[in-house]
């Protein structure tokens, strides 16, 4: 099924008591993650989007928990994706099954916030407006209003701290002090973290160029990590390989599959130069 349609099916409350059974999501929060159900059902798809082919992934743990692989995207670019299950195999759609995989989904989605795209960039415009209305502008105080305002980014933050708190778990658990591959992983999770918020924000003019040098340095780390497997060998050039530390292949070798393996880590160390390439030049202008 497509991402919108777990929503349409599901059941909120039973949504609702995942969320806060399994993840400690506090009572206060409830409305907020009900505005939000509400709005993913109603969402119009957007065909400008039909095109992206990104799909969800759900690793579920023996915590209850379920990990969502990737940066999260705005909620509006997701309602027509399919959603891909991994770590359990599908015999039937339950409606206990509907609702446990819509909870995990509501929570990830809103990791930067309990909102929508357009919620925050109403909430944005609102702020923008009042700092930028001139001097003789008077803003019509309405303390009801303010401390509601101040209470739900109390609720908000709170959630996303614990969210933080889940988003890490499972690449700290795997890491380890004696392999330097790791260190890249939790580069990749950061990066991660901060392309699906610029997509949420969207706060500055260009900012689909700075997330498109995000999703350049994820890839360079997977293809460096060795997770960018492909059906057929991608063509590298092998004649610059000195520029790279590479010793030349042997052309003795017994086996007729050892030039592939050089190429394929002749690669790896192209893509490792490059990374730290990209960041040199471009990380700085990552803030938002």
């Amino acid at each position: 099924m497509i991402y919108q349609e777990y929503y349409q099916k599901a059941n909120f409350e039973k949504v609702w008591a995942i969320l806060h059974e399994v993840y400690g999501e506090k009572e206060d929060s409830k409305p907020l993650y009900n505005k939000v159900f509400d709005a993913i059902r109603a969402k119009g798809i957007d065909q400008s989007l039909a095109n992206e082919t990104i799909k969800i992934k759900l690793r579920l743990f023996g915590d209850k928990k379920a990990q969502v692989e990737g940066a999260p995207d705005p909620q509006e670019w997701l309602v027509d994706r399919k959603v891909e299950i991994v770590g359990f195999h599908i015999h039937y759609m339950t409606d206990c099954f509907v609702n446990t995989v819509t909870a995990h989904l509501l929570y990830w989605s809103t990791l930067y916030g309990i909102k929508t795209r357009a919620m925050e960039r109403a909430e944005f415009q609102k702020w923008l407006t009042d700092i930028t209305a001139g001097p003789n502008y008077t803003p019509i105080v309405d303390t009801a209003s303010n401390m509601e305002r101040e209470r739900i980014g109390d609720i908000n933050a709170e959630s996303c701290d614990r969210k933080k708190l889940h988003y890490w778990k499972q690449t700290i658990l795997c890491d380890g002090p004696y392999n330097w591959s790791d260190n890249l992983v939790i580069l990749q999770k950061k990066i991660e973290y901060n392309i699906g918020y610029f997509r949420l924000t969207q706060r500055f003019e260009g900012w689909e160029h700075t997330v498109g040098q995000m999703v350049k340095a994820c890839k360079l780390i997977s293809i460096v990590l060795g997770h960018d497997r492909q059906e057929t060998q991608p063509y590298v050039n092998a004649r610059n390989y000195t520029r790279f530390n590479m010793e030349p292949p042997s052309p003795k070798s017994e086996y007729p599959t050892f030039s592939e393996y050089w190429k394929e880590d002749l690669r790896k160390a192209k893509a490792y130069k490059l990374l730290w390439q990209l960041l040199s030049k471009d990380m700085k202008e990552w803030w938002d």
